[in-house]
């Protein structure tokens, strides 16, 4: 009798062990798929060229740099976002193959990039975005690219 006890509680302990991370794997996956959206978002507002829709992914003093062969350039995000606006080529940025981490309210998308200038290739390249969660969601504070032009740079797959 003492046996059946003890197995009882061992298969309720198992069940209860395999259940309970559902609710945290739904709510990371939630997260992750909030932070592929905010990433999206600022691509879909560069091609449209919408300033509006491109500030609202950047935390305030958010920044950007680029490293190139023997150094990083550093600039702002609103310096981007101007950049943009006064753009005259349509720009087209596309990214896949992305890797989302989140620590609480900090995350990371490590992506593959190529770029589009009035339909034509023009780079590829690596984004990787730091990203924090507050009451206004997930926001952009740190962007770092590293950009391409060599002959064996990705291409979106699919496309052309």
């Amino acid at each position: 009798m003492q046996r059946r006890g003890r197995s009882g509680f061992a298969a309720v302990f198992v069940v209860a062990v395999v259940l309970c991370p559902v609710p945290r794997a739904s709510a990371q996956m939630a997260d992750e798929e909030a932070v592929v959206r905010v990433v999206h978002d600022l691509f879909d507002g560069m091609r449209d060229k919408d300033t509006t829709k491109i500030r609202g992914v950047f935390a305030p003093g958010a920044t950007l740099a680029s490293a190139g062969r023997d150094s990083v350039a550093y600039s702002t995000a609103e310096s981007f976002v101007m950049a943009i606006g006064r753009a005259t080529a349509h720009l087209d940025e596309r990214v896949w193959d992305w890797e989302v981490r989140i620590d609480g309210n900090l995350a990371m998308l490590w992506t593959k990039y190529d770029i589009l200038t009035d339909g034509n290739f023009s780079h590829c390249g690596v984004d990787a975005f730091h990203l924090h969660k507050s009451s206004a969601g997930w926001k952009i504070f740190h962007l770092a690219d590293s950009r391409r032009w060599d002959p064996g740079c990705w291409r979106y797959p699919g496309r052309e």
